[in-house]
């Protein structure tokens, strides 16, 4: 990105501070954004001013270097995007994406169909894989667990539903085991049945907020995931471990809810970086009703006065008015998806939230 970097300042476009890759020009009539990933770039500009964009990019740009100006975005990345302008909706799938990385690797193999990544009686041995030695990876052959769970990644883009699954494998890559790789071929066959589904967003509903959990000792390692939510579909996921030695589920959930908090601040600058509205405090869904009033509440008491200062993060957004707690039923709580494999009925119903489309 240098010679780029270099190259886009030089027609009076500035870097965005909160996101590297976009980069800003502003114009007495409106702003025009470029989206630069290497060679490619999406223009945004001010509705029924594309004017502005010949103006002060395409037209000085393409006087210098040669471009090609394909139209209204429809594939980005491997990422494909219909819209309904009468409905007001926009949909994101990666439909041909998930056929290359099936055909690629499982072309060699009957492979039927899964619903859910990991079938219910495989739940308890999912939670408890166990690293490979020596002998496994002798045992793996050719088979390359990097090379799929790196396009398995890339897949999330548009099936955040699988976050888990695939952030809970990523730990095994230095030392894979066969059943590591079984069960991200699990994953991919369920990804190529559900290719046709996406992330659907809808101007109806344009509420920011966002919905967070943890795990606590239900197996090896505690994890904990957040999804923030506009235009009623998840803009960001994350699936991760507890990155502390937590010693309670409180504890547990409010570093959860102290990481959620990281990821909507960004979020909100990125949005009023686009001239996006805020109405805050924008509201943080928590299963844990003890988290609450200790976010609400400041001061120590003898059962937290040993919390490390991270997971206090929530409270500072509270009372700066950026954020606020609000209790949510587990049956409604979509983040339960981002702390371990669910049973088919939760995970179909948290995956409709995360996506959308109710019902999906």
């Amino acid at each position: 990105m240098t010679g780029n970097a270099k190259t886009i300042a030089g027609f009076g476009f500035e870097r965005c501070a909160v996101e590297p890759n976009v980069w800003r020009k502003i114009t007495p009539d409106g702003t025009v954004r470029l989206a630069i990933y290497v060679d490619n770039v999406v223009i945004r500009f001010p509705r029924g001013r594309r004017d502005l964009a010949d103006t002060h990019f395409v037209k000085p740009y393409g006087e210098h270097y040669s471009i090609t100006i394909i139209g209204k975005p429809k594939v980005v990345l491997g990422i494909e995007i219909s819209r309904d302008r009468g409905d007001r909706t926009m949909l994101l799938t990666q439909t041909r994406y998930i056929d290359k990385i099936f055909a690629k690797f499982c072309s060699e193999r009957t492979t039927k169909d899964f619903t859910v990544p990991v079938h219910q009686a495989g739940i308890d041995a999912f939670h408890h894989m166990l690293p490979g030695d020596e002998a496994d990876r002798i045992a793996m052959g050719r088979r390359s667990l990097l090379e799929l769970l790196g396009s398995l990644l890339w897949a999330t883009a548009t099936h955040p539903e699988t976050d888990f699954y695939v952030s809970w494998l990523c730990q095994f890559m230095s030392a894979p085991k066969l059943e590591h790789y079984e069960a991200g071929l699990s994953i991919l066959s369920y990804l190529h049945c559900s290719k046709g589904l996406g992330i659907k967003y809808s101007a109806n509903r344009p509420a920011l907020e966002v919905y967070t959990d943890s795990s606590w000792g239900r197996m090896p390692r505690d994890f904990f995931g957040y999804a923030i939510i506009l235009g009623g579909a998840a803009i960001t996921a994350c699936a991760n471990r507890v990155k502390l030695m937590t010693q309670s589920t409180h504890e547990s959930e409010l570093y959860a809810y102290a990481m959620a908090c990281k990821g909507l601040r960004f979020m909100q600058q990125l949005l009023e970086l686009n001239g996006y509205k805020l109405k805050l405090p924008s509201p943080v869904h928590t299963d844990s009703a003890g988290v609450i009033p200790y976010i609400k509440q400041p001061g120590a008491t003898a059962r937290t006065w040993h919390y490390k200062k991270i997971i206090l993060y929530g409270r500072e957004q509270c009372l700066n008015l950026i954020s606020k707690p609000v209790w949510v039923a587990g049956s409604d709580q979509m983040a339960d998806i981002f702390t371990k494999a669910l049973d088919k009925t939760s995970f179909l119903r948290c995956r409709g939230k995360l996506l959308g489309i109710p019902g999906s």
